[in-house]
């Protein structure tokens, strides 16, 4: 396999579904927006990336050499993609139960700090993902319009879609901020749209 964006795409999902059902569990009176929001919390590139330090993830990377000079073991975007494909290559490997006690494991101290916390800010995907699924029952999805540059400086260009008429594009240092950019760009849309529409009528 040329590089584990694949299995980042697949260990993504796993993840995903691991925690929900750990909040499922902990959580059983949350609605779905609190459900949603601790996730966020838990689910993220920092908590990934410390999670792959604990583990010396870094250490097992195969870099090019711009990358290995700057400081890539190190970066948290390539870390937190490394950890993404690690339980992709676990739960192959293993299957769903595997998987699910790797995670319950590595993520239950993330979850109790998030639980203790007060409600996370919301950030830009998960209020874009509320607000279109409260208003139109959508899900926004977003696709790698191209990924351009040597790997130490590799620049992202995501599209978000959500309907005909909401594309918006975000570019960044790694696919999750690209995407957080454009889930912003949508959101602006969305307010102008609000302010543009008479009382009531938002669309």
């Amino acid at each position: 396999m040329r590089d584990n964006e694949r299995l980042e795409f697949l260990g993504d999902a796993v993840l995903s579904l691991c925690v929900s059902e750990l909040l499922w569990t902990r959580l059983p009176d949350a609605r779905e927006g609190d459900l949603t929001r601790t996730r966020a919390a838990v689910v993220n590139e920092g908590t990934l990336a410390s999670i792959a330090t604990a583990l010396d993830i870094g250490a097992t990377l195969r870099l090019g050499r711009g990358e290995a000079r700057t400081g890539g073991r190190t970066k948290p975007s390539l870390l937190a993609d490394a950890l993404e494909a690690t339980l992709a290559a676990v739960y192959l490997d293993g299957g769903l139960d595997t998987v699910r006690s790797l995670v319950h494991r590595l993520f239950t101290p993330a979850i109790d700090q998030a639980l203790q916390r007060r409600p996370p800010e919301l950030d830009d995907k998960t209020r874009l993902q509320e607000i279109l699924q409260g208003r139109h029952g959508l899900a926004p999805r977003y696709e790698v319009v191209r990924a351009e540059g040597p790997d130490h400086r590799r620049t992202w260009e995501v599209e978000m879609i959500a309907d005909p008429h909401l594309r918006t594009r975000g570019v960044g240092t790694s696919k999750k901020r690209a995407e957080q950019e454009a889930a912003r760009d949508a959101l602006q849309k969305l307010r102008e749209r609000d302010a543009a529409a008479p009382d009531g009528d938002a669309p």
